[in-house]
């Protein structure tokens, strides 16, 4: 019984390692950092855009909450964030407003 419990604990422990030293080259480029060529150029193109948030309503937290993230990504970047909300009604939120 005690042979075919080392003899598991030694396969897990070779899988482990196996796992590491595939994982290895992988871990080295990311901390080197990777060429991307389009970072820059979509990066420059979204600094002064506006992006329109319209949710139905902007009383539940759902709609906060896509409010945050939408400017935790997005302000950083140089991109403006409007908010409309039309607090349920159609008519307010098909009407164009001023930006």
């Amino acid at each position: 019984m005690e042979s075919s419990c080392y003899g598991i604990l030694r396969r897990a422990s070779a899988i482990a390692a196996l796992t590491a030293a595939l994982l290895a080259p992988s871990l080295s480029a990311r901390a080197q950092g990777l060429e991307e060529p389009f970072r820059e150029p979509y990066l420059k193109a979204l600094q002064g855009k506006v992006v329109a948030y319209l949710p139905v309503a902007m009383s539940f937290d759902l709609a906060q909450g896509w409010l945050a993230g939408l400017k935790r990504e997005l302000e950083p970047l140089g991109v403006k964030i409007v908010v409309r909300d039309p607090n349920w009604s159609t008519n307010a939120a098909l009407k164009r407003s001023p930006t």
